[in-house]
């Protein structure tokens, strides 16, 4: 399963961080704790929830996001700061970038701290962009590792 420039394959609960508290070093594991205590190498979804949790433990570092890996299929999600919209492709603005920080909404929406309006960026870039059902948005809401896909994708 191909997720950005990285593939993954193999099995196990992975994770991928900045450093946590007062170590500053960035590490790619895996997450021994998640897999003896919460059945993680076997679940997508046990492994994949620990990202905002374990966010928040490290310390709740804006510059630093906690990402896991669900390695069996390449699954992530990502705990951190703010709202991060994914664009697969925008023919009607091509200034629109494929991955971005939505500054615009944060100043204006309160979208890094309010899902809902996080959530709702992704129907605004997915028509701003022409509204192609072959080209899904998402947004992401990195304090809680959630995500909305528009249009709804089946998956």
């Amino acid at each position: 399963m191909s997720t950005g420039a990285m593939t993954f394959g193999g099995d196990g609960c992975f994770v991928a961080d900045y450093g946590c508290k007062n170590d500053n070093r960035p590490r790619f594991e895996r997450d021994y704790y998640a897999e003896q205590h919460e059945n993680a190498s076997m679940s997508e979804a046990r492994c994949l929830r620990r990202a905002a949790p374990q966010w928040k433990y490290c310390g709740s570092q804006r510059d630093k996001p906690y990402t896991s890996i669900f390695r069996p299929t390449g699954a992530i999600s990502t705990g951190g700061a703010g709202c991060w919209i994914k664009v697969t492709k925008c023919p009607a603005d091509k200034t629109v970038k494929y991955y971005f920080y939505d500054s615009w909404g944060s100043s204006n929406l309160d979208t890094d701290n309010d899902v809902d309006e996080c959530h709702n960026r992704a129907g605004y870039f997915w028509r701003k962009c022409g509204s192609h059902s072959q080209y899904p948005v998402t947004a992401f809401y990195r304090p809680s590792a959630s995500h909305v896909t528009v249009p709804k994708t089946n998956k």
